[in-house]
C-alpha cells in the first residue's frame, strides 16, 4: 500500500489545527459576549433579589412583633402566608439564576480552553 509522505500528513494536520483553531475563536468570539452579558444580569438580578429578601424578612419580623402585641386578624394571617411563599420563591429563584450563572461561566471556560488548546502549535 502507498502511504503518503510523512510531510503531506504534517500538513494536513496543521491545517485541521489552524481550521479548528479559527472555529473556536468563532466560537468564542460569538459566545463570549453572550455569557457575559448573561452573567452581567444574573449578578444584577441576584442582588435585586437579595435585596428582596431581606426586605421581606424584616417585614416578617415586624408582623411577628405585631403579633406578640395582641390577637393577629385573619386578613394578616393570610398576608403572612403569601409572604412566606413569597420569600420561598426568591430563594428558589435565587438557587436558578445562581445555576444558571455557574453553567454560563463553565461554558465559557471550555470554549476558553478550547481556543488555547486549538492555537497552540503543534509539537
Amino acid at each position: 500500500q502507498a502511504c503518503a509522505p510523512p510531510y503531506i500528513l504534517v500538513f494536513i494536520s496543521i491545517t485541521l489545527l489552524q481550521r479548528y483553531a479559527y472555529y473556536a475563536q468563532g466560537l468564542m468570539n460569538l459566545i463570549g459576549p453572550a455569557v457575559t452579558a448573561v452573567d452581567t444580569q444574573v449578578s444584577n438580578t441576584l442582588a435585586s433579589q437579595q435585596a428582596l429578601r431581606q426586605q421581606i424578612e424584616l417585614l416578617q419580623v415586624e408582623i411577628t412583633n405585631f403579633q406578640g402585641v395582641g390577637e393577629m386578624p385573619q386578613e394578616l394571617d393570610h398576608y403572612l402566608q403569601k409572604l412566606v411563599r413569597a420569600r420561598q420563591q426568591v430563594n428558589n429563584i435565587n438557587s436558578l439564576l445562581t445555576n444558571v450563572q455557574e453553567r454560563m461561566n463553565r461554558l465559557l471556560q471550555n470554549v476558553s480552553k478550547s481556543t488555547k488548546l486549538a492555537s497552540k502549535p503543534p509539537q
